[in-house]
């Protein structure tokens, strides 16, 4: 049955590398608007400033003198015409003309012309130094009572010099439709070229996100793939184990278990002779047998430290069991050789499977069993003088190719490796391997 490959992983990547460039833009959006609201902000005070600036020397001051300031009806109707038709047509919303004791010189609000009201130290610093401020004004100090209700205005002040050389303050309000405006065309600026390149960007790495996605998928598909093939070579393991235990050690222990009492009958009954004599060596022989072969199923289980010149060991523990069943083995692996832990692994468990099946199949007499690197690849070979391989015979058809031997070749495939099986030329089998000498083992 095919394995359905899921296609969650890519589509939840790119969802949600779509979901951070939307956020992106939201977060560009409303930045764009401040640093817009900002820099127009700044440009429609300073405009206001310069502007204040040059009625105050060039229309405001000239109309200020001691009639004036003496609120001589005929200076106050020149005032009014001049300044009165300016708010009128809507150049201001709102102006006042202040002395330096905070006296209303004049007012487009008739009812504050003469009061005095105290003035901020900021505006006190204007008469001295002569400059101009602007600020957008919440309209709550008490000379505004009659404009609190037309909302935030901007307020402007530009010292000047009256006819006489006094010193005056004017005080002038601008609507803010024109910040606003101001604003909404710069932050539309700001946004439009910084989405732009963003969406450029977004345009450049998409496909490079796309292929990232593809790519972790497949490492996560290669991971799931390794993890059931080395579970399924566990399982190998522990049956193959299970089986040596049942065909050789539990058999071997049930033949005595059922001999030693009958032994022991005879002994307390004082009927023991020569042959029973001849069993215990029997029981003996077995004994040390079994012995010899849980030792080798322990090496199988764990071997020793294969990185650091156990290789050699290992095998020649794992060989031992093969010399007691007969069988003459010989190791050639240098023993100064020093592999990474997952390379030294892999030559383990080929010459392991080689060793083993010349013992169980080929009926041979010699085996010989090597491990060399040259030019970066490890090679590992198993060689016996057996009866070799059927005609065509292989790693799928020959008796030997049972689940072990199928998942160690898959594992040297999974590195760039090749094994083979073969019949050897002077006869027999021949088991190879070879594959890379430099894996990274994470």
């Amino acid at each position: 049955m095919s394995e359905r490959r899921p296609h969650w992983a890519p589509r939840s990547a790119l969802v949600r590398f779509g979901v951070s460039i939307v956020a992106m833009l939201l977060v560009l959006l409303i930045a764009a608007y401040e640093v817009g609201g900002g820099l127009a902000r700044d440009e429609a005070l300073n405009e206001a400033r310069v502007r204040a600036t040059t009625i105050a020397d060039s229309l405001i001051g000239p109309l200020i003198d001691d009639r004036a300031r003496a609120r001589d009806p005929a200076a106050m109707r020149a005032l009014d015409r001049e300044l009165g038709s300016r708010v009128a047509d809507g150049q201001f919303r709102h102006v006042k003309i202040w002395s330096e004791d905070g006296e209303v010189l004049w007012s487009d609000e008739h009812q504050l012309i003469g009061r005095r009201f105290p003035l901020e130290p900021e505006e006190r610093r204007l008469f001295v130094t002569g400059d101009a401020s602007a600020e957008l004004s919440e309209l709550s100090r008490p000379e505004n009572i009659g404009e609190r209700a037309e909302g935030r205005l901007l307020e402007v002040y530009a010292a000047a010099e009256d006819a006489q050389g006094d010193p005056i303050l004017f005080e002038a309000y601008f609507g803010t439709d024109g910040v606003d405006k101001q604003q909404r065309a710069i932050a539309t600026t700001v946004f439009s070229v910084a989405a732009g390149v963003l969406v450029l960007f977004a345009a450049a790495v998409l496909p490079l996100g796309v292929s990232l996605a593809r790519r972790v998928e497949r490492g996560r598909q290669e991971r799931l793939r390794l993890t059931r093939h080395a579970l399924s070579a566990s399982d190998a393991e522990r049956r193959l184990i299970a089986q040596e235990l049942h065909d050789g050690v539990i058999q071997d222990l049930a033949g005595v278990a059922y001999l030693v009492p009958e032994l022991r009958k005879r002994a307390v009954k004082g009927r023991a002779n020569a042959t029973d004599a001849g069993t215990f060596d029997k029981i003996t022989e077995i004994l040390e047998r079994d012995v010899a072969s849980l030792r080798s199923m322990l090496v199988q289980i764990y071997p020793p430290d294969l990185e650091r010149g156990g290789l050699r060991e290992a095998i020649e523990e794992f060989a031992q069991s093969a010399r007691e069943a007969g069988l003459h083995v010989d190791v050639s692996v240098s023993s100064d050789l020093v592999l990474p832990r997952e390379v030294a692994r892999l030559a383990y468990a080929v010459a392991r499977e080689g060793i083993r099946n010349a013992v169980k199949h080929s009926r041979a007499e010699r085996v010989l069993a090597s491990v060399e690197v040259s030019d970066g690849e490890v090679l590992v070979a198993v060689v016996d003088d057996g009866v070799g391989l059927a005609e065509g015979a292989g790693l799928d058809t020959s008796p030997t190719g049972h689940l072990g031997l199928r998942l160690l070749h898959d594992s040297v495939k999974e590195i760039g490796g090749e094994l083979t099986l073969s019949s050897d030329e002077a006869g027999g089998a021949r088991l190879a391997a070879r594959f890379p000498a430099a894996l990274v083992a994470d």
